[in-house]
């Protein structure tokens, strides 16, 4: 997996992330920020991984905790490790999208499990 984009949203703190396939098929990361936080302050909850950009209407959030979480916070890491001394170079994502992806993963890790 290959990270093409990250991006925080103006809907209040929901955070995207594509990522492109060894067989070229894209995949979106999505952690949706709720309208209302936690009583310890949390506002991301939902946690999505479809392929495309669209997320289906039947896509159900990974569980909190679950192994796909694991599998997924564990991908993220090595993407981020990977992308060390990396930036700027062509093949690579930017900067921004570096760090939004960072940003991401902090708040899939402390995500409120309802």
């Amino acid at each position: 997996m290959r990270l093409v984009t990250a991006d925080v949203y103006r809907d209040g703190g929901s955070y995207g992330a594509r990522f492109s396939g060894d067989d070229g098929t894209i995949y979106t990361l999505w952690l949706q920020r709720s309208a209302m936080p936690d009583e310890a302050g949390r506002h991301h909850r939902d946690l999505f991984l479809y392929a495309g950009e669209f997320r289906p209407f039947d896509c159900k959030p990974i569980p909190f905790h679950s192994n796909e979480e694991c599998s997924i916070v564990t991908a993220i890491v090595g993407i981020l490790a990977a992308s060390e001394g990396k930036e700027g170079h062509a093949a690579e994502p930017s900067p921004y999208h570096i760090e939004q992806l960072r940003q991401m993963l902090s708040y899939i890790r402390i995500r409120d499990p309802w």
